[in-house]
């Protein structure tokens, strides 16, 4: 019984230290990348911004996101039941609740194609591969 007990407890202090370890490789990572951000806008000007190379600098939201598409792929597609709408409808609404900002759009596969799709538009910061968050104040303007 102590055995028992004793190879209990050492697994519950190695899983607890793997945890420990891994926020804080996870958190200094995210504090690594603030810092780098702050840096890398600091030491721009609009003369620079022409000839420097921009990096692209992956934030914590792509978690979320990952994991809202890998709760609507999950569910099964069905033409009547459970189609692109319904798919779009859902992974637009986990999006919304992450605070991605995110469109849907209407169109056709093909110009010459009868059938139509939905799929989702999600805005990203082309310049450093940044989610723009729905709060943000960003609006699509016609041309």
């Amino acid at each position: 019984m102590q055995k028992l007990i004793k190879k209990t407890l050492i697994k519950i202090i190695i899983l607890g230290t793997i945890l420990c370890i891994s926020l804080f490789l996870f958190l200094f990572y995210q504090w690594f990348d603030l810092q780098f951000l702050k840096i890398n806008l600091a030491s721009r000007t609009h003369s620079k911004i022409e000839s420097q190379r921009v990096t692209y600098i992956p934030d914590s939201m792509y978690i979320g996101f990952d994991e809202a598409l890998k709760k609507i792929a999950s569910n099964e597609y069905d033409i009547n039941k459970y189609n692109c709408v319904e798919f779009s409808n859902d992974l637009l609404n986990e999006l919304k609740i992450i605070g991605i900002k995110a469109t849907i759009v209407k169109g056709k596969k093909r110009i010459d194609s009868p059938i139509k799709h939905m799929w989702i538009a999600v805005w990203i910061e082309p310049q450093t591969g940044r989610f723009i968050k729905s709060d943000e104040g960003y609006i699509e303007v016609p041309e």
